[in-house]
């Protein structure tokens, strides 16, 4: 934490109207408690937000790529045709209390959709949003963040992270946007320093290391043909709740949709567990069952990632392992893969 020219605190009782002055100048987000669960959502006013959370049920993800949007309008005019651009300027986005490990998927995004291939609809979104992190003081049973490279404090893609002291929050300014957010609260004490060391070091501690990162990676190159496929399926219901929750997934349709001589073009979210997901226009689906699908699955978030982005596309937090109908454990998985001949 040291290595910041500046960590601030926040008194606890000051939170709510600091967050209730950012609504005046940004679009709100934070966690709200919904009847299916804590999730993201656009807010009004501090006391909607919801502070005793683990994790959302939903990532992030959907604000800078959200499940569905549309990309352009077009229409045919006498014998040309004409086509609307629907990017808008919007008023800024702040996202407040996203969990480490969303930053860290935030990271692998930027990546995917900055640097490997440009996306200016990403980008305009990117570049309009502040992302304000929140400290896993206590990590779920399902988390394995540590497992992935990332840790219950760490501030990859964040703009800052707050840390909940007993008293107050203690706040670490990422970016430069942030450091000036926060430039009017005052520093933090070296006791206030030392506490949030010793939240860190307890809440890595509740986090045992699952498997070696490096070594599915490793193991990954010789094993397309393996028949340890064949049985890692078996439960998959292809549902794709795991990809749809999954905060670093970002697989994604593109269609036409059209009335007439109008219509728009819409990208939607996909998941590599659907049968259609390669379905050809011939008939032809090079991947026509489950075993197929989950070696995508697990080639593509532990080996092709990480050799075309330089990270991987799993951040350990658990929303697969917590919300899967049929108890599909992705460690028990990766574990398996480990042990295997």
């Amino acid at each position: 934490m040291a290595i910041f020219n500046k960590v601030v605190v926040l008194e606890k009782g000051e939170l709510y109207l600091f967050i209730n002055n950012l609504v005046k100048d940004y679009d709100v987000f934070a966690p709200v408690k919904e009847e299916e669960g804590i999730i993201f959502s656009k807010i009004d006013k501090a006391d909607e937000i919801c502070l005793s959370y683990s994790n959302t049920k939903n990532s992030m993800k959907e604000f800078l790529l959200p499940q569905s949007e549309e990309l352009f309008r077009f229409a045919k005019k006498g014998n040309s045709n004409e086509i609307a651009d629907l990017k808008e300027k919007k008023r800024r986005s702040l996202i407040f209390g996203v969990r480490p490990c969303d930053g860290k998927a935030i990271a692998m995004l930027d990546k995917v959709f900055l640097e490997n291939i440009p996306d200016s609809y990403y980008k305009s979104r990117r570049k309009n949003a502040l992302v304000i992190g929140m400290a896993c003081n206590e990590p779920n049973q399902t988390c394995f963040c540590t497992s992935v490279g990332g840790g219950p404090f760490s501030y990859g893609g964040l703009d800052a992270l707050f840390v909940e002291l007993k008293e107050k929050y203690l706040i670490i300014p990422v970016t430069k946007q942030c450091e000036k957010l926060f430039a009017h609260l005052d520093n933090a004490s070296q006791e206030d320093i030392k506490e949030a060391e010793k939240l860190k070091k307890n809440a890595e501690k509740r986090l045992k290391p699952v498997f070696e990162i490096k070594d599915i990676n490793k193991k990954l190159h010789g094993m397309f043909e393996s028949p340890i496929w064949e049985k890692i399926h078996e439960k998959c219901i292809k549902c794709g709740i795991c990809t749809y929750l999954c905060p670093a997934c970002h697989c994604f349709d593109v269609q036409d949709e059209t009335i007439g001589e109008k219509g728009c073009r819409v990208r939607n979210w996909d998941s590599c567990m659907f049968p259609k997901f390669t379905l050809h226009a011939s008939g032809h689906n090079p991947r026509p069952t489950q075993k197929e699908r989950w070696r995508q699955r697990i080639m593509h978030k532990f080996n092709y990632l990480k050799e075309n982005t330089g990270s991987y596309g799993c951040v350990g937090c658990g929303r697969c392992v917590e919300y899967c109908p049929v108890n599909l454990d992705i460690r028990k998985v990766l574990k398996d893969i480990l042990e295997s001949k």
